[in-house]
């Protein structure tokens, strides 16, 4: 008796110790599926900032418009792509891209803009615009058709990490 006792017990803390370990492993996919799901919209809300950002970079160095700019939206979305989803890490890298030449277009046209501006050269600064008007819509584009590629790919994960609830 007492040895049937005691596998009885061995037996139901073996089964306490496993319901424990699966029920340990259920909450944390849980956790790591909620992270997910918070962490991407925090991306795409840092991918729809972006364009706002380089916007306000526009008007300060085209027309030197006074901006409060907080941090580059850029590096938010390159660290919750690194540190949460690998799988976007090609669409993060083309939107990295895309900002780079398009900050870069903003600094070189926005330097030439902001030296008419201040030498008080009307005729300068125009001509700086119209260049700035005619050279940037393929940066824009760029960078737009970028973040359009990060919202569908993000769209794919949401439904991965819904469907694995």
């Amino acid at each position: 008796m007492q040895e049937i006792l005691r596998q009885i017990t061995e037996t139901t803390r073996a089964t306490e110790e496993v319901r424990s370990a699966i029920a340990q492993s259920d909450w944390a996919a849980r956790e790591w599926r909620t992270i997910r799901r918070i962490k991407l919209e925090e991306l795409l809300l840092a991918a729809y900032a972006l364009d706002q950002w380089l916007d306000l970079q526009r008007s300060k160095w085209l027309h030197g418009a006074e901006v409060d700019v907080d941090g580059k939206p850029m590096d938010k979305i390159k660290l919750l792509a690194t540190l949460y989803f690998p799988d976007l890490q090609p669409e993060a890298a083309a939107i990295w891209s895309a900002h780079q030449k398009a900050y870069m277009f903003i600094l070189e046209a926005g330097g030439g803009a902001g030296a008419a501006r201040i030498a008080m050269d009307p005729e300068a600064y125009a001509s700086a615009l119209e260049n700035f008007k005619s050279g940037w819509a393929p940066f824009y584009t760029a960078t737009r058709l970028g973040i359009a590629s990060l919202e569908e790919k993000a769209s794919q994960v949401m439904i991965e990490v819904a469907s694995t609830s």
